[in-house]
């Protein structure tokens, strides 16, 4: 799985956020998605990239609720 990321900085070497855009099998899909993120002009100090995670397992994050 690669996980395409938006990093925000407020200033050159302050990172502010950082935000999961998506989710791709393949890099070439995400890459294909950074491209499109960067021809989007903001106002902004911003920087896109892929990652890869690897042996990942989905956890569920809600609480059980008992009926």
């Amino acid at each position: 799985m690669w996980l395409l990321l938006m990093i925000m900085f407020s200033n050159p070497y302050h990172i502010e956020n950082i935000k999961i855009l998506g989710n791709y099998d393949t890099k070439a899909i995400c890459a294909t998605e950074v491209k499109r993120a960067v021809a989007i002009k903001v106002n902004r100090k911003l920087s896109f990239g892929c990652i890869k995670i690897e042996n990942h397992k989905m956890v569920n994050v809600l609480p059980k609720i008992k009926l």
